[in-house]
């Protein structure tokens, strides 16, 4: 059976590397939701829009932010023979593509121990040389702005969430790597350059450039462009200027990436700052009981100590002297890399405006430490993540707004406030449903608040790959943002598999990047009716949200739930291969409990079951509610459906969801005398909600409106099908068999195997 899975796992990358080859041919690189669609749009209507998309254009931007988790199973190595595997079909080189097949039969595809962060940066790096440095400039050289409007986060060597080996040296070493790596590629150009500019002046004037940057000489990138400025005035002065447009490409590299390549993201969780704030208060003999104040209590202390003399704490706590480490880190990593290197802290699980105010409490602390040119000026992004944080992220916000020592800092960053909104967590805790639509209204709230106080407020959404966790079609959804919401720029996360699937090669990043461009562009451009939501029309979803989280709760809060997670799904397997660096819960004991279980591997056992729970579970009881109460309201969530862009979208992920259940293959659960009456409740609301979206949509199958994915997916759901069967057959084995037997470590590696091969070939799987 090993042997068997690792021949499926090539047929996927055959499969990829098939997809990959043909993305311009099975997708239309000039067609909806593209940059030159756009465009001719504008240009169709003259003036009209031109004038409206150039003023646009000084302010907007779009920001993927690339995440390692979870860690893209394939190796570096497996990576580069995907990309040439790809090359070698669009030429027809068989020759290439039977030697490469021999190649990769060879070669390792599992990861020998769990990746350490800095792997997993390198990792994400792999694609920045290989497909962002190219490809971010031409998507930007295609919109005549003066600004950049795609901006490159990062987050392996900086999201220290709940991972221990994240420290202040990896966050340091990770931004040394992004810097050397871009480096290597401007020294890269400028050769190059030289083979084009071989006349007097020029030739010379390139080489010194070169030499420079090998020396490491530059203090910044605004150096480096002045020597190349200089390059392009000789150019135009002696040689008509011939080649001038390769230096002034080479210039938008430059102007784009800096000497960072991409922003680096400090994520630390609100409660690890509590006890480190708690800790050198007690050491400072100032406070011996910060953590048990009430919330205005902690805020008042801080303000009346607002600067305290760190050596005089003499600080033993581990945790404590780390994260006044990590501060001290993005100050080294700014004064090397400049400002925009690490430009914001961001705070996982903020539940009150403590959460928020301690962290730039502790940023104070260490700037008394620095020089003035070195001192920190860092941007505090609070994370909102559960139902109730949501529901309460105004009032803390408010609260915020009206501190004079945030409104300070506010200040001094141009009044940019950044509020981030997690898709997975929040889908973990209240359901699709609810979550999607708690989300849209703390960014509606959220937008009017900031404007009553002359903020300029930018959502940052963590969305993951597959719809149950924010994926599924960007492009509908931020095309869809009613003109309520501050839209002037979109930021993403991109997830794991998400990077290569979506950003792996030249074609499908151009095509991804710009539809992520334009949705914003065109969001706000062309403004229509279907971007609105009626007063009317919001109680209908309103209602429809809370019989959804009404009806999740009640299967989260089922006494077996947590029983089928860990002894039914390959939730502990998950957590156990390696994948990625950080540890699966967020506490140390060995008692599952749901709330210290991460949304990824959470999302993860339910995609590898084929059941995807956070893709549907009480949508379809919701509407059977809504029916029962009112015999309009199927006419009214048609309606709804068909003029509303945000009420589709919503529709059409819970529907992509649903396309890629299977219980066929659990069904032998169903007779199971512990957790057949679960999975029996699971299938049940699978079977309604896909009936009664189907009807509300009037579509014939789940993914009607894109006949492209609809085939790719039926393709993966046939590759991977006899993974699953497998999978099952290896835990329904463990399951009836004792630890200490001779064939359980057999039975663990096939279910260990078969994870890996299904989630690469899903692509957007967890």
């Amino acid at each position: 059976m090993i042997k068997f899975l690792q021949f499926v796992e090539r047929q996927v990358v055959l499969f990829d590397a098939l997809e990959d080859a043909a993305f311009s041919k099975i997708n239309d690189m000039s067609g909806f939701g593209t940059i030159d669609y756009m465009l001719q749009k504008v240009n169709n209507e003259q003036l009209k829009y031109h004038k409206h998309l150039q003023s646009l254009l000084k302010n907007y931007k779009t920001r993927l932010v690339l995440t390692a988790h979870p860690t893209q199973f394939y190796p570096n190595v497996i990576l580069a023979i995907i990309v040439q595997l790809g090359k070698a079909i669009e030429n027809n080189d068989l020759d290439k593509v039977r030697d490469l097949f021999l190649q990769m039969g060879l070669t390792r595809f599992a990861n020998k121990a769990k990746p350490t962060p800095i792997d997993e940066a390198l990792s994400i790096i792999w694609y920045l040389e290989h497909v962002f440095y190219n490809v971010v400039p031409s998507v930007q050289s295609k919109l005549s702005s003066e600004m950049v409007n795609l901006d490159i986060g990062f987050w392996p060597g900086g999201d220290r969430d709940g991972n221990p080996y994240v420290t202040a040296d990896v966050t340091i070493e990770v931004a040394d790597r992004l810097r050397n790596s871009l480096m290597r590629l401007y020294y890269r150009d400028i050769q190059d350059l030289r083979l084009r500019l071989t006349f007097d002046g020029p030739y010379d004037d390139l080489g010194k450039i070169a030499l420079k940057i090998k020396k490491d000489q530059y203090r910044n990138y605004s150096e480096l462009i002045n020597d190349l400025n200089s390059v392009m005035v000789e150019l135009k002065e002696k040689y008509q200027g011939l080649f001038s447009d390769l230096v002034r490409d080479v210039i938008l590299k430059i102007n784009i990436f800096k000497f960072h390549f991409a922003k680096i993201d400090i994520r630390q969780n609100s409660a690890i700052h509590r006890n480190v704030v708690h800790e050198i208060l007690s050491a400072s003999g100032v406070n011996h009981d910060y953590k048990s104040l009430a919330g205005n209590e902690k805020l008042d202390l801080l303000v009346a100590n607002w600067n305290i003399n760190l050596n005089s704490a003499n600080l033993t706590d581990e945790m404590a002297n780390e994260v006044l480490n990590t501060i001290r880190a993005i100050a080294k990593v700014q004064k090397l890399n400049g400002k925009q290197a690490i430009e914001r802290y961001i705070i996982s699980n903020t539940d009150s405006v403590a959460s928020v105010v301690e962290v730039l409490w502790l940023v104070n602390q260490i700037n008394h430490e620095l020089d003035s040119e070195s001192k920190i000026l860092i941007e505090i992004v609070p994370l909102f993540e559960t139902v109730d944080d949501l529901d309460n992220s105004y009032s803390i916000m408010e609260q915020l707004y009206n501190l004079p020592v945030y409104a300070n800092n506010l200040k001094a960053l141009s009044n940019q406030q950044t509020i981030m909104l997690g898709f997975s967590d929040g889908t973990k805790d209240g359901g699709y449903l609810m979550a999607n639509w708690a989300i849209f209204l703390a960014k509606k709230k959220l937008s009017l608040l900031a404007s009553k106080y002359s903020v300029n407020v930018t959502f940052f959404d963590g969305r993951g790959g597959p719809p149950s966790r924010g994926g599924g079609n960007t492009y509908a959804f931020y095309q869809s943002l009613a003109q309520e919401i501050e839209a002037h720029e979109i930021q993403l996360t991109i997830q794991g598999q998400t990077i290569s699937a979506n950003f792996g090669t030249h074609d499908s990043a151009i095509f991804n990047m710009e539809h992520l461009l334009s949705a914003g562009i065109s969001g706000q451009l062309f403004t229509t009716e279907s971007s609105i939501i009626e007063k009317d029309e919001e109680e209908l979803i309103n209602q429809m949200a809370e019989y959804s989280l009404e009806y999740y709760l009640q299967l989260k809060n089922d006494p077996i739930f947590l029983d089928y997670l860990q002894e039914i799904t390959p939730l502990n397997y998950l957590a156990a291969a390696n994948i990625g660096s950080r540890p699966a819960k967020r506490n140390k004991g060995s008692e599952l409990k749901l709330e210290d279980l991460r949304a990824i591997p959470f999302g993860g056992a339910w995609m590898q079951m084929k059941q995807n729970i956070l893709g549907y579970y009480g949508v379809g009881s919701a509407i059977q509610k809504l029916l029962s109460q009112d015999r309009m309201a199927m006419h009214k969530l048609q309606h709804l459906y068909q003029h509303s862009l945000f009420f589709k979208g919503l529709v059409d992920n819970s529907m992509q969801s649903l396309a890629t259940t299977n219980f066929e293959i659990t069904k032998h659960l169903r007779d199971d005398p512990k957790f057949g009456a679960f999975w029996q409740k699971l299938y049940d609301e699978a079977e309604l909600t896909k009936e009664l979206l189907l009807y509300i949509s009037g579509h014939d199958s789940l993914i009607a409106d894109n006949p492209v994915k609809d085939l790719s997916t039926e393709f993966r759901e046939q590759i991977i099908l006899p993974l699953l069967l497998i999978q099952q057959y290896a835990m329904d084995k463990l399951r009836k068999m004792d630890s200490n037997d001779e064939s359980y470590e057999t039975y663990e590696h096939l279910v260990k195997k078969s994870l890996a091969a299904s989630i690469n070939a899903s692509r957007n799987s967890i």
